[in-house]
């Protein structure tokens, strides 16, 4: 459900749960939608990647005759028929395109939590946050992301880290979960006051 389809249903009478499940699939919806614009603006979004979107949308609950042939889509992939189905959904779901600035923001706070949670490994979401890191110009906020891979290039050369003095082979992902959080914290902060 988008808030169009909110909207629309505005006249009905809703009850609080029938609000709360509503509200969870705007969220579901807006991130998931939200990761996938990231990669496009990254520039890392593969045809299988929109498939995937579109298929997690129909287990969402959301529908359209687009989606539907998006998420029955095989290889190999014609990547102007995917990125066609990709554009007839939007429309077809009334979803607008975040802005680049916003699309890569939640990317990163989803990145952060996946490395939190465990639902990815530390180094691999590292990695990613590190490619928004260049993707935006070595911006100063995102500087972490290449003190923290130098110092894992540099342990696994075998040699001291330069900016991590504290880091070795055994804490790499501690370290990484600690400068992650408060990262996340920072994006958070930045993302109120906006």
């Amino acid at each position: 459900m988008t808030l169009w389809h909110l909207r629309r249903c505005s006249s009905r009478r809703l009850t609080t749960e029938r609000l709360s499940f509503i509200v969870r699939h705007i969220i579901m919806l807006q991130e998931t939608t939200n990761v996938l614009f990231a990669k496009r603006y990254l520039g890392t979004a593969i045809s299988e990647n929109y498939v995937e979107w579109a298929l997690e949308l129909l287990e969402q609950a959301h529908d359209s005759p687009s989606l539907r042939i998006l998420a029955g889509l095989s290889p190999p992939f014609n990547s102007f028929e995917v990125q066609d189905y990709f554009k007839r959904s939007l429309k077809e779901l009334h979803i607008d395109e975040p802005s680049e600035s916003d699309a890569i923001n939640n990317y990163s706070i989803h990145l952060c939590e996946r490395i939190i949670s465990g639902s990815i490994e530390p180094v691999t979401g590292m990695k990613a946050l590190y490619g928004i890191f260049i993707h935006l110009d070595y911006r100063s906020d995102y500087i972490v992301w290449l003190e923290l891979s130098d110092a894992v290039l540099s342990i696994k050369c075998g040699e001291d880290p330069y900016t991590y003095s504290s880091m070795n082979k055994d804490n790499i992902d501690e370290i990484i979960r600690n400068e992650t959080a408060k990262f996340l914290k920072y994006l958070k902060k930045a993302e109120q006051q906006l």
